[in-house]
């Protein structure tokens, strides 16, 4: 639900709300054009008109005083034959504090996409050794050479999770369309065993399942 802002003090002394937003205006509507609406129920101190993220049109308009502001609802708000939704918006404090979160959420992704990008280089090079091995056990199969190949291969997994697994699999929402649970830790999960569709969320749930799943995977589907 969209928060309702009030026009006046938000904050402090210094944090007088007299920010209005206005709905349904024209996609070709100017800053100017906006001004000279409200001009007339008091001082305009500025205008813009932007895109949010619907893809719809709106404005802002910084009234001088909360008076100003009221003036502008009445007298706009609804009304023939612009039928513009105008009502307060967030205060200073407010807007800043959402730049600061989106500012932080930005560097994150940031220091992540690294991480991120080796975690799934390391996965696509370790899924292809995986792949190798399981075409020659599934033309030589049940070897001790094999065996002791896919162990050595087993031991060069990370420790860690390519992704975080929920520790509490009840908590996890209902699998998407096309996804199920995986056979290790029940996290909804799009990928499977290329011989059986076993599903696995990760090379290391299938590592972790292999002396079982070895044992019952009938081959290639």
């Amino acid at each position: 639900m969209e928060h309702t802002w009030k026009l006046g003090v938000s904050g402090g002394e210094n944090d007088t709300n007299t920010l209005l937003v206005v709905h349904g205006i024209h996609p070709a509507l100017s800053k100017e054009a906006l001004r000279n609406q409200f001009i007339r129920f008091g001082d305009v101190v500025s205008t813009n008109v932007t895109i949010n993220s619907r893809g719809n049109p709106m404005g802002f308009v910084q009234m001088q005083s909360v008076s100003d502001c009221a003036a502008a609802i009445a007298g706009l708000n609804g009304h023939a034959p612009l039928h513009w939704t105008v009502q307060p918006g967030a205060p200073h404090s407010e807007r800043l504090r959402r730049r600061r979160e989106r500012d932080e959420a930005r560097r994150f992704e940031e220091e992540m996409r690294p991480i991120r990008e080796a975690k799934l280089r390391e996965f696509k090079q370790y899924e292809e050794r995986m792949m190798m091995l399981t075409r020659e056990l599934v033309a030589t199969p049940d070897t001790d050479e094999n065996h002791e190949r896919l162990d050595e291969l087993d031991a060069e997994v990370t420790e860690e999770p390519l992704m975080d697994s929920p520790a509490d699999p009840s908590a996890v929402w209902p699998p998407a369309d096309g996804q199920r649970p995986c056979s290790v830790c029940t996290a909804p999960t799009s990928g499977f065993c290329q011989r059986c569709s076993t599903p696995y969320c990760s090379s290391r749930c299938q590592s972790t399942d292999w002396d079982r799943h070895r044992h019952s995977c009938p081959g290639p589907v």
